[in-house]
C-alpha cells in the first residue's frame, strides 16, 4: 500500500457504506522488537465525483439499445453527488504487516482507477480488477445510473429493477442476441468483417453483446442445441458399430434419462433459475426470456397454427391468465406472484418449440382473507368488478356494488396499483387469452361466477344462538347470491357452514358451530374453491400447450428441455406465518442448490479432474434445511405430528417446537418470544421471527366433509369439475393427513423440482431490488449490499473467476474442434492427437492474449502522447524524458503464473503452464475452459468453418461464373456482329429506304395523275401519247442498257474507235438486251460537303471561338461575316455548346452583340449544354447592354427556365440568375421591367428572387431589394429551399442593416418566426452571425419575448450567444435589462421576479468582458438590489457572487464597500443563541473608498487608535498595520486584474443580534473597563441591519451586526493539532494567552467563561473572546454560563435509595467573581498543553461545547489533591519540574491554595518573567473549601463575601475618583471633539453626496438631450432615404410607362399593314 493508492474506506457515515480515500501517507512503526506494524493515513479522494472514474458513457456499453432520453441525464450532470455528505477527513489507521501483504483489510480495499470503455468498467464482474464487496458496489452503482441494469457474474445474470420501461427489449435487439449467437460475432461487428476485410473482423470475433436476459436465454438455447448435435452424432456412431452396440447405447441412454446425465455426457438440458426479493422483476424477467424462446422457435421453423398461433404464442398468452388469478399487489410489489411455478419448455432436434408443461407451487390463499395495509387481494376480482357489463352484473347479482361493498377487497382500503396498469385492460387482455388457450364461453363465465361467488361468500355473517354456543346463517344479499351462484340450496349452504362432522370409530358425530368457528369454515370454503380453481385452469393451460406430439416424441427424436423457474423471493415481514416459513424454506433450497452447483459441484469437479485449483470457502445452508425438514426433529415433522392426532393445537406444536428446536443454532426463542408462542430462525438472508398461529389448521388446509358434500350437490358442471382438486376431510386411518399435509405436499414438490434442476445444466438470473419504495433511478447501497451477501453473489464471482465454466468430454472436444489443428502453415496435416491439439490451442489463446496487451499498451501510449500535446511531444522525447523501469510482468490473476511475453519464453514452459497461462486446463476425462478461452477458441473454430465455407463457394460459384461468362461471351459476339453489321450499312439502308418510298409515291402520284389525263383525252390523242411513251421507253431503256453495258465491259466500248455500242458483237448485244429485261432500279443520293470543306469549317470554328477568348471581338465578327455562306454563326463551341451570342453576350459590347445577332437571330433561342439562352448568360456575368438588347428582340427569354441547372443552383430564368450572383441594379431592374411578374416565379428549388439575392450577404443593395419587395411584397413571408424567410436568409449571410430593416418593414412579424432548418430564432442568427448593433435593436424591437427563449436546438440564450460572439456591451446591457431577476423599479426592496438566469450567465461565464455591464447595473441599485442579485442562484442552484468572475466579483465588492456590506464566507451560522437571538457568521470585509467613507450613519465606528496600548508589564512589540489598498484607477487593467485576483478581504466576524442590550454591551464593557484592542478582539462597527448587513437572506431577521476582526485559530483547535501532530504546544502561546487574561483580571473583570474555546490567535497576539458575559470582581457568577467551573463552585448531593444503594446528584452554584475563578480556567488549557491530553473531569468534552453532564460535574465537584497528584503523572518531567509545580498552583482544590492572579502564573519559573507595574489590589474573601460541602455553608460565604465586595468597591471608587479625575475631563474633551468631528465629516459628506446627486441629473439631462439629437437626426436620415426611395421609385415607373408606351406603338404598327395607314 503505497503513497497516491485509490482505496476504499468503511465508513458509517455515508449511506454508501464505504468512501474513496487516498494513501497521504504511510509508515512502519516498531511497537516492540519484532512487533512492526503499518501507520496510514487516509485523506478523502477530491478527484471522486461526477462520472464514476475511468467510466464513460452509457454509449459505450448498451448505445445500440438506448437512445438520447436515457443518456442525457449521465450528460447533463456536472457531478453524481455520491459522496456529497461526506466532509473531508484525515484517518490514521494502524494495520498489521502481515495483512497488508496479503491485502486481507476488512474495512479498506483497494480501489482501481483506471479507465475503461464500459461503464462501471467491466460487463462481467469477473473482471475487476480488484474483487470485493465495495468495487462490486460501485460497479453496479454506475452502471445503475446509466440506465444498465444488467451485469453478469460469470455463469451469474444480475437485473437490477429499473422501474421503469427501458428500450431494452426491441425485436431489434433479440435479431442481434439471435445472430450473435448463431455466429458467435454481435451484428456489429458482422457488418465491420464486410467493410473492413477479414483479419479485422475475425480479431473483432470474440466480443460479445452487453449483459442482456436474451444473453442467458440464447446461451442456454446454444447449449441444449450442442447437446443435441453431439448426442445425434454419438447415435449414428452407434448405428454405424452394429445392432449390439445400437442395443448398448439405447440402453445406457435410459439408464442416463433415469439417473440423470451421465458425467462424460454433454448437458442437453437446461434450466434457467430467476430469483429474488419480491418486487425484484422476476415474473418480467421470466416474460422477457419466454418471448425470446418464442422468437427462437419461429427462427428455427415455427409457425402459427390455428386462431391461437403455434405453442410459442400459447406459452406466452398463458402469462395474463395466470397473473390475474395468482398475483397481487404487495407493500413491496405491485405484481407479485404469489404462487411459484416452473415451466418446462420443449424443443425439437431442430430448436423448434414444441410445447410446454407448468407446474405451480403453494398458491397464498391467505391473502383471500386478510390483506394488510396497501396491499391488495389477486388481480382477477379488482379486474372483474372494474370491467364488468350490465350483462354480466345483472346475472351475477352485482348490480351497483362496487370494490368498497366486499370484505374481501376492501380490508386495506387499497383498490389500485402504482404501476400505472388498468385493471381493465388487464381484464380484457386475460380474456383474449383465455379464448386463445381454448377456454369455451360457458366456462369463462363459470370462472367469473365462481369469483363473483367468492366475494359474496365473504359478506355472508352469521348470528349467535343458544348462548354463543351454536349460530345460524345470515338469510340476507350475500347468502342467498353465494347459494345461487354456486347451484346450491340455501339451506344446504348454511347447514354445512353451522355444522361438522367428526369422524370417530364408534361412528360419525355432527357438531353444531359457534360463530367464531363458522366464519372459520367460510375461509375454509372460499380458500379451497379459489385453489382448486387455480389448478383446474393450470390443467386447462397445460392440456393446450402440452401437445400429444411432445409425449410420443419425447426422448424418441432426442429433443430436450429448458426449464424456467420464477418462484417467490425470500420474504420477511411484521408478521410472518406458516406461508412465509414455507416460501423461505424454498429460498433455502434453491440457495443450497446454488451453492451445490456454483461452490460444491464445481469444487469438487476440479478436484476429481485433477487440475489446478485453488479452494474457495462458501457459506453453506444445510443446518437451516435440516431445521425446517429433517426427521422426527424439523419444524414440518413436528408440524406433521399435532395434525396427526385428533386434539393436535398451535400450543403443543409451540411446546414441542421449543423443547425439540431450542438447542439448534438457527433457531432462537426468547422468553419474551415463548409468551406471545414466536420463534426465529436464522436464514442465509437473515432472521426472520414466526408467529405460530393456525400453524396446524393451515397445514391441513382441509374442506369439512359438510363443505365437500355440499359442492358435490352443486348443480354447477364447473364446480363439479373442481372436486378432484380438493383437499377433502375424512375417515383415513393415522398418518393420512401427515402425508397429504400441505407441509409435507410441498417438500414433496421441492424434491422432485430438485432433481429435475439437477439433471440440467443451470443458468443463473439474479433480480435485485433497488429501493422498498418502488421509485425509479433511485439506488439504495445498503439494499443491494444485504442482497449481495445473502444470495452468495460475492463468493460466486470469486469461484467463477477462479473457475471454469466451459468443459467437454475428450471426444466431444475433438469432434468440435479437430478443425483447430489445421491453424498450421501446411494447411493439409489434421492433427487428431489431444495433447497436441491443446498445444496448439493454448498457443493460439495466449498468442490473441498477447496482441491484445500490446494493443493497449500502444493506445495508452497514443493517449500520453495525445495529452502532452499534438506536436509537442514524440515518442522519442517522451522514452528519453521518461525514467528507466523495468517493464513489469503481466500475472495470471487465476493461477498467480507469469504470462510470456514473447514466443519464447512460452514454449519455454511445460504443458500445464502453457494450459494455465491460456486459460485452459486437460483433465483426466474433460477439457475446461475458462470464458475468454472458450471465446476464444469458438471464435477460430467459427473463422475456420467460414473459411472453409468460403473456399467451397469461392470454388462453385467460380464454376457457376464461367459457364454463365462463356454463355454471355457468345452471346455478345453474335449481338456485335448483327450491330455493327447494322451499323455499318446504316446510311445505305436509310437512303435505299427514302428512294424506295420517294420513288413510289412520284410514281403512284404520276400513274394517278396520267390516268386521269388520259381518260379526258380524244382517241386521237391517246394514240399519239401511247406512240410517244413507247418511243420515250424506248429510248430510255436503251440508254440504260448502254450504260450497263459500258460499266461491265470498259474495254470493249465505242469511245476508242468512234463506233457506235449497237454495232459490236451480237453476243454483247443479246446480253445486253437480257439485262435491260431485268434492269436494277437507280439510286439519287444528295451529296453534303466534301471533306474538305468540313475541316474548313472545324478550323474556323476553332478560330472563331478562340478569338472570341481573346476577347478580340472585331477580327471575331469579321469571321464570321466572310463565311457567312457556310453559317459560321451557328456553329457551336465543342465542349460548351455556346454559340458565338453566348459568348458575346457575356461583355458590355453593343456593336458586336447587334451584329451577331443580325448574323444569327435564332440563336436567341439556343441554349448552350448547360441549357442556358444568350440571356441567361448574360444576366449571369452582370451585362446589361445584352440584356437590353436581348430583351428587345426576343423579350420571351426573360420567362425561359434553365434546361440543365449545373449541381444545385437550381437554375430559373435570367431574373434567378443575375439575382445569385448578385447583378446590378441595372440589370435586375431591366430583367424586371421586361416582366414584373417574374418575382413571383420560383426557380428548380423553389426559391424566389429575393432568396437567391439575398445569399450574398453584405454586397446586396436595399435598392434593389426594395424594388423586388415593391414589385412582390408577398415575397418576404415565403420560404426558401431550407425552409428559412428572406429575414433569417439576410441573417444567416450578414446582409447590411438597410437590407435587414427593409424586410422587417414589409413582414414585421418574420422578427418572431424561427428559420425551418435549424429551428433558431432571428434574434439568435443575428447573434450567431455578428450582425450589427441597428440590425440586433430592430429585431429585439419587433419581437421581445425572443430575448428570454431558449434556442431549442443547441439550448442557448440570446445573451450567451452574444457573449460567445463578443457583441458590443450596449446591445449586452439591453439584453440584460430584459431578463434582470429582480424587479428594478421597485427600489425598496429586492422583489424577485422569473428570469431565465442571464444575469449568472454574465456575471459568471463572460470571462469579465463586461463587467462594465455589471458595474453599469449595480450601479442604478440600491443596497438591497445589490445584496439580492449577489444571492441570485443559477440552475445548479450555485450564487452568483460564489461564481462570478474576478473583475465582476471586484465589482460587488465594491458596492458592499459602498454600502458597507459584509460577505458572509459561509451562510450557515458558525453559533447560535436561541435565548440571546444572536448568530455568528465569518465574514470578509472590504475598505470602502475613501469618498463613499461614511455613506451611511452607523452606531459606532472604529477608530484605529482608540483603546490602541499595551501594558507596561508587556513587552511585545505593537504589530504594524496593514498597508492600504492603492487606488485602482491609476492603475492599468493588466494590474487591475492583479490586485483584484489576489484580493483577499479582512477576516472578520458578523455578530447579528435583535437585542439592543446586547449591542451596548459589547461596547460598554470595553469602553467602562479601559479594555485594550491588544488583548480584546477589536469591534469595528456596529450598525442597523437595514443599513449594515450580509448578503445572506439568513441575517433578514435581526436588527444589529456587530462587526469584529476575526481570529486565526482558537486555543482548542491548536492543542487538538498539536496533540495529532505529535508536537509540544509552544510556550509563548502559553504566554501570550496569560497576559490577555491578565490584561482583563487587572481591569476589574473576571471572564466566568474562560477555556480553550474562548481564546485565540490574532496575527501575533492571543485575545481573548466573549468579554460581552464578563462580570466585575465581586459580583455574583451566573451558573449557566461556563464549562470549566472550578471545584467550589459546584454544589454536592448524595441520597440513599433501596438496598443500600446511593444516589449522587451536583449542580454548578453562584458565587462572588474572583480571578480563582479563570485561573481554574487556564490551568485546564495549561494542563492539556503541556500533559497532550484533556484534564480528566473534561476528558469527554473533545472537540465542541456541550454542557457537563451530572456525573462529570460531580467529578468536578470532588476534585481534590489525590485527584491532583494522580493527573500530574501524566506530565513528563522530575517531580519538582517547573511544569508540574505550575500545573499544580493552577489546579488546587483549594482556592486560596491555588495561583492568586495571573501576575502570579506568569512571573512563576515556568516563564520566568518579570512584570512591570504593580497589579491594582482587590480585596477578597478567603474562599475555605469546606464551603463545598453543603449549600448552607455556601450562601453564608455568598453574604458575607458580598459585604466585603461592597466595602471594596466603595473604596475603590473613591481611589478611582481621585486618581483619574483629570483624566476622565480629558477623556471627556477627547469625545466630545470626536464627536465633532465626526458630525462636521458626516455633514461634508452629505454636501459632497448632494453635489454628485446634482451632477448625476445634470449628466442625465445633457444625455437625453443627445439623445433627442440623435432620434432627431435619424428622423432626417430616414426622411432623406424615403426620398431617395421615391425617386427611384418614380423613375421605375417612368420606365415602366415609357416600355409599355412603347409595346403599345409596336402592336400599332403591326395592325396598320391590314387596317388604315398609320
Amino acid at each position: 500500500m503505497e503513497k497516491g493508492q485509490a482505496v476504499w474506506l468503511r465508513s458509517t457515515a455515508s449511506r454508501w457504506g464505504w468512501v474513496p480515500a487516498l494513501v497521504h501517507d504511510r509508515e512502519e512503526v516498531q511497537l516492540k522488537p519484532g512487533l512492526i506494524v503499518l501507520r496510514v493515513t487516509l485523506r478523502d479522494d477530491p478527484s471522486t465525483g461526477g462520472v464514476a472514474p475511468g467510466g464513460s458513457s452509457s454509449k459505450d456499453c448498451l448505445s445500440p439499445f438506448m437512445n438520447d432520453d436515457h443518456l442525457r441525464r449521465n450528460e447533463i450532470s456536472g457531478g453524481d453527488g455520491y459522496y456529497n455528505d461526506i466532509e473531508p477527513f484525515e484517518v490514521v489507521v494502524t494495520i498489521d504487516m502481515e495483512s497488508a501483504e496479503r491485502g486481507e483489510l476488512e474495512d479498506i480495499k483497494i480501489r482501481d482507477n483506471s479507465a475503461q470503455n464500459v461503464v462501471g468498467r467491466v460487463d462481467d464482474l469477473i473482471g475487476l480488477t480488484h474483487l470485493h464487496e465495495p468495487a462490486i458496489l460501485h460497479a453496479l452503482r454506475t452502471r445503475y445510473d446509466s440506465d444498465v441494469i444488467y451485469t453478469c457474474t460469470g455463469p451469474i445474470l444480475i437485473a437490477i429493477n429499473p422501474f421503469k420501461s427501458m428500450p431494452l427489449y426491441t425485436e431489434e435487439i433479440m435479431e442481434r442476441y439471435r445472430q450473435q449467437g448463431e455466429t458467435g460475432i454481435a451484428t456489429e461487428q458482422v457488418d465491420a468483417k464486410k467493410s473492413e476485410g477479414k483479419k479485422k473482423a475475425a480479431a473483432d470475433v470474440g466480443k460479445r453483446l452487453p449483459p442482456h436476459a436474451y444473453l442467458i436465454a440464447d446461451d442456454a438455447y446454444r447449449a441444449m442445441m450442442r447437446g443435441i448435435e453431439m448426442n445425434q452424432a454419438s447415435n449414428r456412431k452407434f448405428v454405424r458399430q452394429g445392432s449390439g452396440t445400437r442395443r448398448e447405447g439405447a440402453q445406457q441412454r435410459r439408464s442416463n434419462k433415469i439417473k440423470g446425465a451421465d458425467e462424460n455426457e454433454t448437458p442437453t438440458n437446461q434450466s434457467i433459475l430467476v430469483s429474488g426479493e419480491s418486487g425484484a422483476g422476476k415474473t418480467v424477467t421470466t416474460k422477457i426470456v419466454l418471448n425470446y424462446f418464442a422468437m427462437l422457435s419461429k427462427k428455427a421453423g415455427g409457425q402459427d397454427r390455428g386462431p391461437g398461433g403455434g405453442v410459442e404464442q400459447q406459452v406466452l398468452d398463458s402469462n395474463p391468465i395466470l397473473e390475474a388469478f395468482g398475483n397481487a399487489r404487495t407493500i413491496r410489489n405491485d405484481n407479485s406472484s404469489r404462487f411459484g411455478k416452473y415451466i418446462d419448455i420443449r424443443f425439437s432436434p431442430s430448436g423448434k418449440l414444441t410445447g410446454a408443461t407448468i407446474d405451480t407451487y403453494l398458491l397464498e390463499k391467505v391473502r383471500l382473507i386478510h390483506q394488510t395495509e396497501g396491499e391488495r387481494n389477486f388481480h382477477v376480482f379488482y379486474q372483474f368488478l372494474e370491467s364488468a357489463s350490465k350483462a354480466e352484473r345483472d346475472e351475477y347479482f352485482l348490480g351497483d356494488m362496487e370494490l368498497e361493498d366486499f370484505a374481501l377487497v376492501n380490508q386495506s382500503g387499497t383498490y389500485d396499483r402504482r404501476d400505472m396498469v388498468k385493471d381493465t385492460d388487464m381484464h380484457t387482455e386475460m380474456l383474449d387469452a383465455m379464448k386463445i388457450m381454448g377456454f369455451k364461453p360457458n366456462m369463462i363465465n363459470d370462472v367469473m361466477r365462481l369469483m363473483v361467488a367468492i366475494l359474496y361468500a365473504g359478506n355472508m355473517t352469521f348470528s349467535e344462538s343458544n348462548r354463543g354456543e351454536t349460530c345460524v346463517l345470515d338469510e340476507n344479499e350475500a347468502s342467498l347470491a353465494v347459494a345461487s351462484l354456486l347451484g346450491v340450496s340455501y339451506e344446504k349452504l348454511a347447514a354445512s357452514l353451522t355444522s361438522r362432522v367428526l369422524f370417530l370409530k364408534e361412528g360419525n358425530i355432527t357438531k353444531e358451530l359457534n360463530a367464531r368457528q363458522a366464519y372459520k369454515a367460510t375461509e375454509a370454503l372460499i380458500k379451497s374453491i379459489y385453489g382448486a380453481n387455480f389448478d383446474y385452469i393450470v390443467k386447462i393451460i397445460n392440456q393446450r400447450i402440452h401437445t400429444e406430439k411432445t409425449e410420443k416424441t419425447r426422448g424418441k427424436d432426442h429433443s430436450a428441455y429448458i426449464g424456467v423457474l420464477d418462484i417467490f423471493g425470500f420474504e420477511t415481514f411484521e408478521i410472518n406465518t406458516f406461508e412465509q416459513l414455507c416460501i423461505n424454506y424454498t429460498n433455502e433450497t434453491l440457495q443450497q442448490h446454488f451453492n451445490k452447483h456454483v461452490f460444491k459441484m464445481e469444487q469438487q469437479e476440479y478436484e476429481r479432474e485433477g487440475i489446478l485449483w485453488k479452494f474457495i470457502s462458501f457459506p453453506d445452508n444445510q443446518d437451516v434445511l435440516d431445521l425446517i425438514d429433517m426427521k422426527r426433529y424439523g419444524i414440518l415433522a413436528l408440524l406433521d405430528e399435532q395434525c396427526i392426532v385428533e386434539w393436535g393445537s398451535d400450543d403443543k406444536f409451540v411446546q414441542q417446537l421449543y423443547t425439540r428446536c431450542g438447542q439448534h443454532d438457527r433457531f432462537e426463542a426468547t422468553p419474551q418470544k415463548q409468551a406471545y408462542r414466536k420463534f426465529s430462525v436464522e436464514h442465509y438472508a437473515g432472521y426472520v421471527e414466526y408467529s405460530t398461529e393456525e400453524w396446524v389448521d393451515k397445514n391441513k388446509d382441509q374442506l369439512p366433509a359438510a363443505s365437500v358434500e355440499l359442492l358435490q350437490s352443486s348443480a354447477c358442471a364447473h364446480v363439479g369439475k373442481l372436486q378432484n382438486f380438493v383437499r377433502a376431510e375424512g375417515a383415513g386411518g393415522r398418518g393420512s393427513v401427515a402425508t397429504k399435509s400441505v407441509g409435507e405436499k410441498f417438500k414433496g414438490q421441492l424434491r422432485d423440482l430438485r432433481t429435475r434442476i439437477d439433471v440440467t445444466a443451470p443458468h443463473y438470473i439474479r433480480c435485485l431490488k433497488p429501493n422498498d419504495e418502488l421509485l425509479p433511478d433511485e439506488f439504495d447501497p445498503k439494499q443491494i449490499v444485504e442482497q449481495l451477501r445473502y444470495s452468495g453473489v460475492l463468493e460466486a464471482v470469486r469461484v467463477s473467476r477462479a473457475g471454469y465454466p466451459t468443459r467437454y468430454p475428450h471426444h466431444q472436444f475433438m469432434s468440435r474442434y479437430y478443425m483447430l489443428g489445421d491453424l498450421g502453415q501446411d494447411g493439409t496435416k489434421r492433427n487428431k492427437d489431444m495433447i497436441q491439439l491443446i498445444k496448439f490451442v493454448s498457443y493460439h489463446v495466449w498468442e490473441a492474449d498477447v496482441k491484445k496487451a500490446q494493443a493497449k499498451d500502444a493506445l495508452k501510449k497514443q493517449q500520453t502522447l495525445e495529452t502532452k500535446g499534438s506536436g509537442a511531444y514524440s515518442i522519442r522525447k517522451l522514452e528519453a524524458q521518461a525514467p528507466i523501469k523495468k517493464k513489469k510482468k503481466r500475472i495470471n490473476a487465476q493461477s498467480n503464473i507469469v504470462i510470456p511475453d514473447t514466443k519464447k519464453e512460452f514454449e519455454s514452459l511445460d504443458f500445464n503452464t502453457r494450459c494455465a497461462v491460456a486459460g485452459l486446463q486437460l483433465g483426466r476425462t474433460k477439457v475446461f475452459l475458462r470464458r475468454e478461452a472458450f471465446d476464444r477458441i469458438e471464435s477460430l473454430r467459427v473463422a475456420i468453418l467460414g473459411k472453409s465455407a468460403r473456399v467451397i463457394q469461392a470454388k462453385m460459384r467460380g464454376r457457376v461464373q464461367r459457364m454463365r461468362y462463356l454463355r454471355l461471351k457468345a452471346a455478345t459476339i453474335k449481338c456485335q456482329a448483327m450491330i455493327r453489321y447494322f451499323l455499318e450499312n446504316l446510311e445505305i439502308i436509310r437512303a435505299r429506304k427514302k428512294a424506295r418510298v420517294e420513288r413510289w409515291a412520284s410514281t403512284t402520284i404520276q400513274l394517278a395523275y396520267r390516268r386521269y389525263r388520259f381518260r379526258n383525252l380524244g382517241a386521237d390523242r391517246k394514240r399519239k401519247m401511247v406512240e410517244a411513251a413507247t418511243v420515250l421507253q424506248a429510248f430510255t431503256r436503251g440508254s440504260l442498257v448502254r450504260i450497263k453495258l459500258e460499266d461491265e465491259f470498259p474495254d470493249r466500248g465505242g469511245a476508242r474507235d468512234g463506233a457506235k455500242f449497237g454495232a459490236f458483237d451480237p453476243k454483247l448485244v443479246k446480253a445486253a438486251l437480257a439485262a435491260a429485261q431485268d434492269p436494277e432500279p437507280a439510286v439519287v443520293v444528295r451529296t453534303g460537303p466534301t471533306l474538305e470543306e468540313l475541316a474548313a469549317l472545324a478550323f474556323n470554328v476553332k478560330k472563331l471561338f478562340r478569338l472570341l477568348h481573346e476577347n478580340r471581338y472585331d477580327a471575331a465578327i469579321e469571321l464570321m461575316e466572310e463565311h457567312k455562306e457556310v453559317k459560321l454563326a451557328e456553329q457551336k463551341e465543342e465542349n460548351t455548346g455556346m454559340l458565338p451570342l453566348h459568348v458575346i453576350a457575356r461583355h458590355n459590347l453593343h456593336t458586336a452583340i447587334m451584329k451577331t445577332y443580325d448574323l444569327y437571330p435564332e440563336g436567341a433561342d439556343v441554349f448552350d449544354y448547360e441549357g442556358r439562352l444568350p440571356l441567361h448568360v448574360a444576366a449571369e456575368n452582370d451585362a446589361l447592354v445584352p440584356v437590353k438588347y436581348l430583351l428587345s428582340k426576343h423579350p420571351e427569354g426573360a420567362e425561359t427556365m434553365m434546361l440543365r441547372p449545373k449541381g444545385r443552383s437550381g437554375g430559373g430564368i435570367p431574373l434567378h440568375v443575375a439575382c445569385r450572383v448578385n447583378a446590378s441594379g441595372a440589370v435586375i431592374t431591366a430583367l424586371l421591367t421586361s416582366n414584373f411578374q417574374s418575382t413571383k416565379s420560383s426557380d428548380a428549388n423553389g426559391d424566389l428572387p429575393i432568396h437567391l439575392l439575398l445569399r450574398n450577404g453584405a454586397d446586396v443593395s436595399s435598392a434593389v431589394v426594395q424594388a423586388l419587395l415593391d414589385t412582390y411584397s408577398i415575397a418576404a413571408t415565403r420560404a426558401d429551399m431550407y425552409g428559412d424567410l428572406p429575414l433569417s436568409v439576410a441573417l444567416k449571410h450578414e446582409c447590411k442593416p438597410e437590407v435587414v430593416k427593409t424586410l422587417l418593414m414589409h413582414n414585421p412579424d418574420a422578427a418572431k418566426v424561427q428559420n425551418g432548418r435549424d429551428g433558431h430564432s432571428p434574434l439568435f442568427l443575428a447573434f450567431r452571425h455578428h450582425a450589427d448593433d441597428k440590425t440586433i435593436l430592430g429585431l429585439m424591437n419587433h419581437a421581445p419575448d425572443l430575448i428570454v427563449a431558449t434556442d431549442k436546438r443547441t439550448g442557448m440564450l440570446p445573451i450567451e450567444m452574444a457573449t460567445k460572439n463578443k457583441h458590443s456591451k450596449a446591445i449586452l446591457f439591453d439584453l440584460l435589462k430584459r431578463d434582470m431577476p429582480l424587479d428594478m423599479s421597485e427600489k425598496a426592496e429586492a422583489r424577485p421576479v422569473p428570469h431565465q438566469y442571464s444575469w449568472n450567465h454574465i456575471v459568471s461565464e463572460s470571462n469579465d468582458l463586461y463587467y462594465d455591464v455589471v458595474e453599469k447595473v449595480l450601479q442604478h441599485c440600491t443596497q438591497p438590489q445589490v445584496l439580492a442579485l449577489a444571492h441570485v442562484e443559477n440552475r445548479r442552484g450555485e450564487i452568483a457572487l460564489a461564481t462570478a468572475t474576478p473583475l465582476c466579483k471586484h465589482e460587488f465588492r465594491v458596492m458592499f464597500r459602498l454600502f458597507h456590506t459584509l460577505e458572509v464566507v459561509d451562510q450557515t451560522p458558525a453559533y447560535e443563541d436561541k435565548e440571546t437571538g444572536t448568530q455568528i457568521f465569518y465574514a470578509l470585509r472590504f475598505t470602502p473608498p475613501k469618498e463613499k467613507f461614511g455613506y451611511f450613519t452607523s452606531l459606532y465606528m472604529d477608530e484605529p487608535t482608540e483603546m490602541n496600548y499595551l501594558e507596561e508589564w508587556d513587552d511585545s512589540a505593537i504589530p504594524e498595520e496593514e498597508d492600504a489598498p492603492s487606488d485602482l484607477s491609476l492603475i492599468s487593467a493588466e494590474e487591475k486584474l492583479n490586485f483584484v485576483q489576489s484580493e483577499t478581504g479582512v477576516k472578520v466576524i458578523a455578530k447579528l443580534t435583535c437585542r439592543s442590550d446586547v449591542a451596548d454591551l459589547e461596547l460598554s464593557r470595553r469602553k467602562d473597563y479601559n479594555l485594550s484592542r491588544h488583548y480584546v478582539p477589536a469591534i469595528m462597527s456596529i450598525h442597523h441591519t437595514t443599513q449594515h448587513a450580509a448578503y445572506s437572506e439568513a441575517m433578514a431577521d435581526p436588527s444589529y451586526c456587530i462587526t469584529m476582526e476575526a481570529a486565526d485559530v482558537t486555543a482548542e483547535n491548536l492543542i487538538l493539532d498539536t496533540r495529532k501532530s505529535g508536537g509540544v504546544f509552544p510556550k509563548e502561546d502559553l504566554k501570550g494567552i496569560a497576559m490577555s487574561l491578565l490584561h482583563i483580571h487587572e481591569h476589574g473583570l473576571v471572564h466566568g467563561d474562560f477555556g480553550s474555546q474562548n481564546v485565540a490567535r490574532f496575527g501575533s497576539r492571543w485575545k481573548t473572546l466573549g468579554i460581552r458575559g464578563s462580570i466585575p470582581i465581586g459580583e455574583m457568577t451566573e451558573p449557566r454560563r461556563g464549562f470549566f467551573q472550578p471545584p467550589e463552585a459546584v454544589s454536592l448531593e448524595t441520597r440513599n435509595v433501596s438496598l443500600g444503594d446511593k444516589n449522587v446528584g451536583a449542580s454548578v452554584v453562584s458565587l462572588a467573581a474572583d480571578p480563582t475563578f479563570d485561573i481554574w480556567a487556564y490551568g485546564v488549557i495549561f494542563y492539556e498543553a503541556v500533559a497532550g491530553l484533556p484534564l480528566s473531569p473534561y476528558r469527554s468534552l473533545n472537540k465542541g461545547k456541550r454542557a457537563l453532564t451530572i456525573a462529570e460535574l460531580f467529578k468536578v465537584g470532588q476534585w481534590d489533591e489525590r485527584s491532583l497528584r494522580k493527573a500530574l503523572r501524566h506530565i513528563q518531567g522530575e517531580k519538582d519540574s517547573p511544569e508540574k509545580d505550575l500545573a499544580k498552583l493552577l489546579l488546587h482544590p483549594n482556592p486560596n491554595a491555588r495561583a492568586q492572579s495571573m501576575r502570579d502564573v506568569l512571573e512563576h519559573p515556568f516563564f520566568g518573567l518579570k512584570l512591570a507595574g504593580k497589579a491594582p489590589v482587590f480585596a477578597r474573601p478567603n474562599l475555605d473549601t469546606s464551603a463545598r460541602s453543603n449549600g448552607v455553608e455556601i450562601d453564608q460565604y455568598t453574604e458575607e463575601h458580598m459585604a466585603k465586595r461592597n466595602e471594596i468597591i466603595a473604596q475603590s471608587e473613591v481611589d478611582k475618583k481621585s486618581a483619574v479625575g483629570g483624566a476622565t475631563k480629558t477623556r471627556a474633551a477627547e469625545e466630545v471633539a470626536k464627536r465633532e468631528s465626526a458630525l462636521r465629516k458626516q455633514k461634508e459628506a452629505e454636501e459632497k453626496a448632494a453635489k454628485e446627486v446634482e451632477a448625476k441629473r445634470q449628466a442625465a439631462e445633457m444625455e437625453k438631450q443627445a439623445q433627442v439629437q440623435k432620434e432627431a437626426a435619424a428622423r432626417r436620415a430616414d426622411e432623406e432615404r424615403r426620398r431617395k426611395e421615391d425617386a427611384v421609385k418614380a423613375e421605375a415607373a417612368e420606365a415602366q410607362r415609357k416600355i409599355e408606351a412603347a409595346s403599345k406603338k409596336k402592336k400599332g404598327f403591326g395592325m396598320g399593314r391590314f387596317g388604315k395607314k398609320k
